[in-house]
């Protein structure tokens, strides 16, 4: 109830009070032909009575301003009950939603149940990937190479501008395969008439392949076996050796910090899920509630089955939003404006 409202019904409540003062009729007295001794006992009752009725009016016109301060103590008084009224109304109703079902509601219970299962996973695969090796980091691509791989290759001499030759394939040529550290002879074998070569079952460790052609310059290869499906070697003619490094430039340390690095913004996302099932079990405020979950949808527990449980129970804390105490407390407020018309 505003000032303005205040006001008017005071002043509606004085003028009652003022009109039922005043609105005492006053009795007219008519004479009559009667005898004096008959009449005269009438008149004087009637004027007894009639000043009778002034000194009430005036007395009761002199009351009339404490009469109004008491009415206006009791309105004042009535307006405290009525708030105080009101508030308990929107007490009682907040915790009779939050008390609905049991301590928690089954709905909320549920979403309960659902995020802290979502950032347990989260949780465990986290802490796998912290203890797992670079390539299960990255997903599970194939970082090493066969344990066995084979090493082939094609043989094709220079080509020769001014005579118009070259671009052959080589045959006859010999193919060694040496080791890296040590320089000792793995396997030998000679290309065919097609110019092409192989080794196969070769360990799976640094190694050079050298090719030796009459005539030529002696060509040197060092390689990783399984990282190439296939060598191309041109042979020049002339004499010495050429060697040229074929190995790629190992990337392990980027993929330790990467995998790391997912590792722990998944173990930080699972703990956010599990403040998140705190707030949603208390029910108090439901967007921070929201926001927590949104947040741990990052855990990766188990690549989508995590995520999934965790946003099941954010679409049934969407269905249980009245059982939080921030928007029952919003929507109290909401019924009560629209009660009073303001």
């Amino acid at each position: 109830m505003d000032e303005e409202e205040r006001a008017r019904r005071l002043q509606e409540i004085r003028d009652r009070v003022r009109a039922e003062a005043l609105k005492e009729p006053i009795v007219e007295v008519v004479a009559i032909d009667e005898p004096k001794s008959v009449r005269e006992q009438p008149i004087r009752s009637a004027r007894a009575s009639v000043e009778e009725r002034k000194s009430r009016r005036s007395e009761r016109a002199a009351a009339a301003p404490s009469e109004i301060q008491s009415l206006d103590e009791k309105l004042a008084e009535d307006s405290v009950d009525e708030e105080l009224a009101v508030r308990s109304r929107r007490r009682d109703k907040i915790e009779s939603t939050i008390q609905k079902g049991g301590e928690v509601p089954t709905i909320r219970r549920a979403a309960v149940m659902l995020i802290v299962a979502g950032s347990f996973l989260g949780l465990f695969f986290g802490g796998l990937l912290f203890s797992a090796n670079p390539s299960d980091l990255l997903g599970g691509l194939e970082m090493t190479a066969d344990d066995s791989p084979s090493v082939a290759g094609i043989l094709q001499s220079a080509l020769d501008i001014e005579n118009g030759t070259g671009g052959e394939t080589v045959g006859s040529a010999e193919v060694v395969l040496i080791g890296y550290d040590d320089d000792s002879v793995i396997a030998r074998t000679f290309t065919g008439n097609d110019g092409r070569f192989l080794f196969v079952d070769v360990a799976a460790q640094q190694v050079i392949v050298e090719v030796r052609h009459a005539g030529n310059i002696t060509e040197r290869r060092i390689i990783h076996p399984g990282e190439r499906v296939q060598l191309s070697i041109t042979l020049k003619p002339g004499t010495g050796t050429n060697e040229l490094d074929l190995r790629t430039d190992s990337h392990l340390d980027q993929s330790v910090a990467l995998g790391t690095a997912i590792s722990a913004v998944t173990v930080a996302s699972s703990l956010l899920g599990f403040v998140a099932a705190l707030q949603a079990h208390r029910g108090v405020a439901y967007r921070r509630t929201q926001w927590l979950c949104g947040l741990a949808l990052f855990s990766r527990g188990g690549i989508f089955i995590g995520p999934g449980m965790i946003l099941a129970g954010m679409a049934l804390l969407k269905i249980a939003k009245n059982q939080f105490q921030d928007i029952s407390e919003l929507e109290g407020d909401a019924s009560e404006i629209d009660d009073d018309g303001r």
